[in-house]
Order: C-alpha cells, then structure tokens, then sequence
C-alpha cells in the first residue's frame, strides 16, 4: 500500500511540475578573440545561455554555438603558438574520444599542433590540465610514430610495451639516451619529422577525421583565423636557427640518414616552395627533399645549375634513396644526387631504404 501511494505521490508530483529538462552540454566561440565558454549538467536553454556568457567573460566577440549535446563527454583544444585556432567535441563515449575529436579537428583547421584546454563529462565535471597534457602528449608521439614507421602499437593513449619500444628507436636514432620516457621534447622531434603542420593536418584528416565524419557529425567543430600558407620548409626558413636544424636533422635522423641532432649547418637550395634543402651533418653533407611527408635523401652536397627563376636542383641521373610515411608516394624525377662537378662530401651510391 506505501508503494502504490508513493508511485502515485510522483506521478502528482510529475503532473504538477512536469518531467525534468533533460540535461545538455553546450560549446559557444568566437573567432574574433579566439576565445570559449562551455556549460554541462543544466537543461538545454541554461546551458546555451551559461556557455555564451562564459565566452563574453573571456573576451569573445559575437560568441556562437559551436556545438551541444545530450550527453556524452566533450572537450576543447587550442592551437599552439601564435596561431588563433581552436577544436571542440561534444557528445562522444569517453574523454579518450572527446579529446581527439577536439584536438584533431582544431589541427586540421589550425595547421599545426594543438592542445587541449578542456575535457569534461555530461555532468560538468572536468579532467585536469595535467590529465590532459599526458593524454595530449602520448597521443601525438604515438600518432606520429605510427606515421614514421616505428611500429609503437594501437594509438590509444596508453603508454605499452610496443609504445616504450618504439619510443626508444627513435631516442636511439636521434642520439639520445634510450629512456622510453614521453616528453615534451620528442613530440617536437616528431613534429618535425613528419614535415610540421602542414603534414599532420593531412595526417589526421585522412586517418582519423574522413573515416569517421558519419560518426563524428555536428558533434565536431573546428575553427582557425591565422592558419599557415607556406610550407613547413618557408616555416622553418622564417623562423630560429637553432629550430631549424634540429628540425632538418631529425628529418634526415627518422629517415634512417645518420645525422648529429642537431646539424651543424641547414640551407635551403633554390626556392623555399621546392622544400630542397642542403644539410651538414658534420661528417657529411646530404640533399634532403620533402614531399607530402615522402623523404628523398642523397649523399653530398647539391647546387642549383638551372637558369630559370624556380631554382631547381639538377644533376646527373642517379638514384637516391627514399624513406616514406605511412600512405604516402615517393616521386623521385625532380631530385637526385649531386653531379660529378658539384662539391660533395661522403659516397654518392646510395640505394632505397624505408625505416
């Protein structure tokens, strides 16, 4: 009898007051300011109106919806540096989903690496900084590893066996003492090994975000004011000495090249556009050209002997080796080892090797 007049108590309290408003999660940014608010755990009106005001509070512009959900994790990523570029999700299974939504569709926007800023739940509770600077980091090694043929295993976000593994080849290739230890400082290495940016963006937009766009949806959002143009190699012209040849180097390094990280010199032979570059490596000189994240790497030292404004390099027709990425194509026809009148350093027979 007290069962029945409870059930009977709710069902009065449900027609007098009606159902709850069922809970959402909201995104809002704005691109002017580059800046966010999100609100979880109210009912969809509140937490729309909560989102907007937390992005005027910090300092957005003409702040809108960028995504919302009923349920489901979510989480948001900024692009690294200067550039003003910025990924959400909403909805997703997990904080592993949430944050890759987020972190891959600002990369694809932003042209660059991206962080994440936030993870949190339906109900608003969200993960640490340092939770999600550790997930950041090992999903880029191991993403990045995966692209440089180092075997490191499922890109999960878990640190195994196959992960430490992998991690220690590439300490070894780059003359490092062999840890197995994920850092800042090997995402960087990374970075530059797959050609910066412009390949990663290509990377995880043909791996990750085309294969599951059905799934992804609306739930995905990403967003860049500033994104590069050029290519990595004019990045790396405009920027600092010393970034370049660390760059230059772990390029030649994960390619199966020896090459002291960093090199002792780096310069580009004819137009930056060509991503040809000349590099010492102290006991030798190496032409290095870069392509969709495909390496063509000759022995010595190459000039450009051409007379038209492109500056190609040119030289006799002899092979050179390549070492490609994951899914990419090798097209050697523009590039090869230095002529016998150009001044080289080290042996000019080199043959394919893939790492």
């Amino acid at each position: 009898m007290k069962r029945a007049l409870a059930v009977l108590g709710a069902l009065l309290l449900l027609f007098v007051f009606g159902a709850p408003a069922q809970a959402a999660t909201a995104i809002y940014y704005a691109s002017d300011g580059n800046s966010y608010g999100w609100c979880a755990g109210y009912g969809p009106e509140k937490s729309e109106s909560c989102a907007k005001d937390q992005c005027v509070q910090n300092n957005g512009k003409d702040c809108k919806l960028a995504v919302e959900c009923s349920t489901g994790y979510g989480a948001t990523a900024f692009a690294a540096g200067s550039i003003e570029g910025f990924g959400a999700s909403c909805g997703m299974s997990d904080a592993f989903w949430a944050r890759i939504v987020a972190l891959d569709e600002c990369i694809e926007a932003s042209k660059t690496l991206c962080w994440t800023d936030s993870a949190f739940d339906a109900r608003g509770n969200a993960q640490s900084k340092a939770a999600n600077h550790r997930f950041d980091v090992v999903y880029y090694i191991q993403t990045m590893l995966q692209v440089r043929n180092y075997k490191p295993g499922s890109t999960d976000g878990q640190i195994g066996g196959q992960t430490i593994a992998a991690v220690k080849q590439l300490q070894a290739d780059l003359g490092r003492d062999q840890t197995g230890v994920l850092d800042d400082e090997l995402v960087d290495r990374l970075y530059d090994a797959i050609d910066g940016g412009p390949q990663l963006a290509v990377v995880v937009k043909r791996d990750f975000l085309d294969p599951k766009a059905n799934e992804i949806g609306d739930a995905g959002f990403g967003s860049a004011n500033n994104a590069p143009t050029t290519t990595y190699t004019q990045q790396l012209v405009d920027g600092p000495a010393d970034r370049r040849l660390l760059a230059v180097a772990a390029m030649l390094a994960t390619a199966g090249t020896k090459c002291a990280v960093p090199a002792v010199d780096a310069e580009v032979l004819g137009d930056p556009a060509n991503e040809t570059w000349n590099i010492n490596c102290g006991d030798s000189w190496y032409t290095l050209v870069m392509s969709g994240g495909t390496r063509t790497i000759a022995t010595g030292k190459s000039i450009v002997t051409t007379g038209d404004d492109k500056g190609d390099a040119t030289t006799d027709d002899i092979g050179s080796k390549q070492a490609t990425g994951k899914g990419t194509s090798t097209d050697n026809d523009n590039v090869t080892p230095p002529s016998d009148d150009t001044s080289t350093d080290g042996d000019r027979d080199v043959t394919a090797i893939h790492h």
